[in-house]
């Protein structure tokens, strides 16, 4: 099409999110249900309030690296110049905060989860089960994925922006994760699996040949450097191989099977 090749490719991890659990602690007018508060006094009033803002203030879209090289390598691939030529200089000062915008709000969430990092509400508590009690606190866990480079104090403080000095925020993670570093898609460990990948797999093979048509010409299948918004146990190796860890999984999934995941 007038895009150019964009049919079966494969994605290679270059990066991947962090994650976090936070509780955010908001309190309240207790007592008796047959006396309520005001109207935005209770903790569970407080509470969805604070659901409510927290959803609408959002971390800032930002490309991070993987999805700048996932950029550039794309536009390989793309026929259309003005549009391969923005992708191609996707890391420059001004078409990198443009392009960030656009992908976080006009593709929907799998693709908004690639350059934010993101909030989802898991679990909101309030009382003790007694029916006729106010309960005093409330209390929303908060999953976080960062994307590289945003730090668990810059989260934290952003929640607190949003929450107001009332609330307090506490770090209820299982484990502290270490911010990943990010492997080059132009060093050598990027480079082997792309090779390998191209060498080995045939999503829709030529005669028998691990290439793909593409009209008239026969091409490798495209590999391109991406950002995983999930956690993966290479994080485990991230001490002893900084800066040189990939991840790939040779499965062939449709776009919209990736929501099954999990």
């Amino acid at each position: 099409g007038w895009l150019g090749h964009l049919g079966p490719f494969a994605l290679v991890g270059t990066g991947e999110k962090t994650a976090m659990n936070l509780d955010i602690k908001i309190s309240g007018v207790g007592g008796h249900a047959s006396l309520p508060p005001a109207a935005g006094m209770s903790a569970a009033s407080r509470l969805a309030g604070f659901v409510q803002r927290l959803e609408m203030g959002r971390f800032p879209a930002s490309l991070s690296t993987p999805m700048v090289d996932f950029l550039r390598a794309l536009a390989e691939d793309i026929r259309l110049r003005p549009l391969a030529w923005a992708l191609r200089h996707a890391d420059s000062r001004l078409l990198r905060p443009v392009l960030s915008q656009i992908l976080g709000t006009s593709f929907g969430p799998k693709i908004n989860a690639l350059v934010r990092t993101t909030m989802a509400f898991v679990e909101l508590r309030a009382g003790e089960g007694a029916q006729n009690v106010l309960p005093r606190e409330g209390i929303a866990g908060v999953n976080v994925r960062t994307l590289p480079g945003d730090t668990r104090e810059r989260v934290v403080a952003h929640l607190k922006q949003i929450a107001g000095p009332d609330a307090t925020i506490e770090d209820v993670s299982a484990v502290v994760y270490p911010q990943l570093t990010v492997s080059s898609a132009d060093d050598l460990p990027f480079r082997t699996v792309k090779e390998t990948i191209q060498h080995t797999l045939s999503h829709r093979a030529s005669n028998g040949r691990n290439e793909v048509e593409d009209g008239s010409r026969v091409r490798p299948l495209s590999v391109y450097p991406f950002l995983l918004t999930g956690m993966t146990d290479s994080r485990w190796y991230h001490e002893i191989a900084p800066g040189r860890i990939v991840r790939f999984s040779p499965f062939a999934l449709w776009f919209d099977e990736l929501s099954m995941i999990h």
